[in-house]
């Protein structure tokens, strides 16, 4: 009876943050298919190279304290004492002294970026703004990630929905008239309006909690950063520079960033086909949290092979409906995509073992094995290099498409392996 309770909170939180983000994803796939359209698989490979450069600087300034914060209010919300106070005044300080250091370091090198990362002076304007983006992508995943920690699955959602409605107003409004710089700007200003909402919602949880946050670094709360955080950002940080070396190996080729745009195209069709499996993880995370450390095994093991079933089975779902609707999608992103098809129905396809593979990640965090992270996603990594590394030159986008499809289903076999051996133990 107890399992079934807890199976229904996974499905009611997932309900509520997928219906939400489902729109948003919605919204911010056919925001990003209008950019696409409007600035054609060179422009767009452009603009979702410096994102994903962007991105990489937010990961490791963002240090993984949305997930952190997650676990530790799932754990501690309902005890007594400064823990959780205490707790969130470290990451709340570590979080602000990272991004302001690492936005002004963008800020004010923007055109040393330009010039030695991009090839391009002229892009000094867009990475100005690129700042502003990481400092407002950096306090969103902080303030989603205390949201779901107190189980605000409801706010999260209207979050989702609302970044994705107002990125598609701007992104007509901008791109057309200010080209990549526009498109930037959308961003920001779609991410900065939901920003002000989860901050309102997440001082309403706060203040229900008498829970004064404040600046504080001499804390004894570092053992949650060093023996979660940490781990977490290390194993990210063994994915994401990966697959931006692999950017720019293919942007470097021969085949240049058109055919970046066509792996990029292929990924937003991917991103969607995850989101609900993602969604399913992240609601999830405090559940088996709560199940391991109370060393009921059983039920772990039960959430934990739903979990992995479920994530599985919609991807592939969703990845089937993608294929057959392949050509009317492609029509969507404009005609110079249609010689991307088989490079994007990779990419679409690896999106199954992405699914499996995150669902492990919550897994293997909940029982407290973060540091398992970082090497099995060093795997990963090595793999994915390898592969690009070897074939770009021939195949172009294609080779990134396979490197990302064989990556994912090798890391989702390792870490189902690793779960396995622990819980024999």
């Amino acid at each position: 009876m107890k399992l079934s309770k807890i199976s229904l909170q996974i499905l009611n939180g997932t309900f509520k943050i997928a219906l939400g983000t489902g729109v948003g994803r919605v919204l911010n796939l056919l925001a990003f298919v209008y950019a696409a359209r409007s600035l054609g698989p060179l422009g767009f490979g452009t603009i979702t190279f410096v994102l994903a450069t962007l991105d990489l600087f937010a990961l490791i300034a963002g240090a993984s304290m949305g997930s952190t914060a997650t676990k530790i209010i799932a754990q501690h919300k309902n005890e007594k004492g400064t823990i959780l106070q205490d707790a969130l005044s470290l990451i709340f300080s570590v979080s602000l002294v990272l991004t302001v250091a690492l936005t002004s370091l963008i800020l004010f090198n923007s055109n040393l970026i330009s010039h030695y990362m991009f090839q391009n002076a002229s892009f000094d304007n867009l990475i100005k703004l690129g700042s502003i983006f990481v400092f407002v992508s950096i306090w969103r995943g902080l303030q989603d990630g205390i949201l779901l920690g107190f189980e605000g699955f409801r706010s999260v959602a209207v979050n989702k929905a609302m970044d994705g409605a107002l990125t598609l107003i701007f992104m007509i409004v901008f791109v057309q008239w200010l080209g990549l710089n526009g498109c930037m700007l959308a961003l920001i200003l779609g991410s900065s309006v939901t920003l002000l909402y989860s901050s309102f919602k997440v001082s309403q949880k706060l203040k229900a909690l008498e829970c004064q946050i404040r600046f504080l670094l001499r804390s004894p709360s570092w053992h949650h950063l060093i023996g979660f955080s940490l781990p977490t950002l290390l194993s990210n940080l063994s994915i994401f520079p990966v697959t931006w070396l692999c950017s720019a190996s293919l942007i470097n080729s021969k085949w240049g960033a058109t055919a970046l745009g066509m792996y990029n195209a292929g990924y937003q069709l991917h991103a969607p086909i995850v989101f609900i499996p993602m969604m399913i993880s992240s609601v999830a995370l405090p559940i088996l949290s709560v199940q391991w450390h109370v060393e009921d095994k059983t039920k772990f093991t039960g959430i934990f092979t739903k979990l992995v079933f479920s994530v599985f089975i919609i991807a592939v779902i969703l990845s089937l409906a993608t294929f057959v609707m392949i050509d009317l999608i492609l029509i969507a992103f404009g005609p110079d995509y249609s010689v991307g098809k088989l490079a994007i129905l990779l990419v679409v396809f690896a999106a199954p073992f992405h699914a499996v593979s995150q669902s492990t990640t919550t897994a293997l965090q909940s029982m407290s094995r973060a540091w398992y992270l970082p090497v099995l996603h060093l795997f990963f990594g090595a793999t994915m290099l390898v592969i690009t590394y070897c074939f770009v030159d021939q195949y172009g986008a294609i080779a990134m498409a396979s490197a990302l499809l064989i990556s994912y289903a090798l890391l989702a076999l390792a870490k189902l392996t690793c779960i396995y051996l622990i819980m024999r133990k």
